[in-house]
């Protein structure tokens, strides 16, 4: 529905948790939800679901859901899938038939589930007959709480590839929305960090494993551009955006942080993926409509950064106001191309990366292949040659008996 028919939508669009289900489809804002009932997803032929796997074992609420696609010896590529919600609603379920079509496609795909404000007694609002529900956060959780779930989730998958038959190296990661701004938190601080709840900071740490790619739908980079600077001012990050999300959602990152951006801009910018930008991020891929809840500006400031220190990123700007999954139609084949680019073809060898000198490790599983049958010829060539001569002298020596006498 347009703004123009119905302006409850851009209420509850907000930072969406959009399942792609039949029927109705819901979304949600920031402070905004709207209860519903999730319609199972039809699995492809060949693709297997495990769901309601505890990925963290200090947090049993903390779950993930696995499609797998069909087994093969060689292992698969894999994509973790992380919804939206405005921080305060959605589940691993909302993004439950693209990970279908993940496996679908021969990649293994897992849904992940992540700690969420809640968000308290919900008032009835908007026109009479819609199911348009204003809640506040009741009780806001440390901003921190949801990266550090979503990177004990993706280390899960990595730590147990055996267990799922992936390949630990081939590992991405797909956001919506309010999991746009997870997936580039991820994309920048990586897979471990050194995170304080308490202060409200995040930072990278060490760690082994690491991403190959990141692809967000309608993500949010930075968050000090979308708050005004006074009291009912337009955001900056807002100009020229007729549905910038600030007009709907006026108070959704304040939830997010505890704060106002006047009160701590620290926070904020902690809280924005544009300010953890080095040359050693995971290459990211950004889409987002014209004129939808999240202004172009996001994505392209993003990009400039990434740029600007040589990280391979691209945006892709799509006609209209649809926000994350309602734009599936027209962003899941490139999509899927972004991650068969840095994951290779899930039906294929894994993609080469490394030069063509083999090393230590790889020569001690390197088996060698002896050309027998060029040996043999040759040496069958060899004793008919030397049998060749020796006739050829009998001859000579058998014509020639002075000589035989002589010598």
């Amino acid at each position: 529905m347009k703004i123009a028919r119905n302006f409850v939508l851009f209420l509850v669009l907000g930072l969406l948790g959009y399942p792609q289900v039949s029927g109705a489809q819901i979304s949600d804002a920031p402070g905004v939800t709207v209860p519903s009932t999730i319609s199972p997803t039809t699995l492809p032929t060949g693709v297997t679901l495990r769901s309601g796997i505890s990925y963290d074992s200090s947090s049993p609420s903390d779950l993930l859901d696995a499609y797998l696609p069909k087994p093969s010896e060689v292992p698969a590529p894999a994509v973790v899938l992380i919804h939206g919600g405005g921080w305060v609603s959605g589940s691993r379920t909302d993004l439950s038939s693209e990970a279908a079509r993940f496996a679908a496609a021969g990649f293994a795909a897992f849904t992940i589930d992540y700690r969420l404000e809640d968000p308290g007694d919900c008032l009835k609002q908007g026109p009479e007959g819609s199911d348009l529900l204003v809640c506040p956060a009741a009780n806001p959780i440390p901003w921190v709480d949801p990266i550090e779930d979503a990177q004990t989730a993706v280390m899960y998958v990595i730590d147990n590839a055996s267990d799922f038959n992936i390949n630990p190296k081939r590992v991405g990661v797909l956001g919506a929305s309010a999991g746009g701004w997870i997936a580039g938190m991820l994309a920048t601080i990586g897979l471990a960090s050194n995170a304080n709840a308490q202060a409200e900071t995040i930072s990278p740490a060490p760690s082994t494993a690491r991403l190959q790619v990141a692809v967000t739908w309608s993500g949010i980079f930075d968050l000090t551009t979308l708050q005004p600077t006074k009291v009912g001012q337009l955001p900056s990050g807002c100009a020229g955006d007729a549905n910038c999300i600030d007009k709907f959602a006026p108070t959704g990152f304040d939830d997010l942080t505890g704060c106002t951006l006047q009160q701590c801009p620290q926070d904020f910018s902690e809280a924005s993926p544009v300010t953890h930008v080095t040359n050693k991020n995971t290459p990211l891929y950004m889409f987002n409509s014209a004129q939808e809840l999240v202004p172009v500006a996001q994505p392209q400031e993003m990009a400039a950064a990434l740029s600007k220190v040589g990280v391979a990123n691209n945006v892709v700007i799509l006609p209209g106001e649809q926000h994350a999954q309602e734009y599936f139609d027209q962003a899941w084949d490139q999509t899927l191309a972004y991650f068969t680019q840095y994951l290779g073809n899930p039906l294929e060898s894994p993609p080469t990366t490394s030069s063509p000198t083999t090393s230590p490790s790889q020569s001690n599983t390197t088996k060698t292949t002896i050309p027998w049958l060029p040996i043999g010829a040759g040496v069958l060539g060899a004793f008919a040659l030397v049998g060749i001569m020796l006739i050829v002298a009998r001859s000579r020596r058998s014509k020639n008996p002075h000589r035989q006498h002589k010598d």
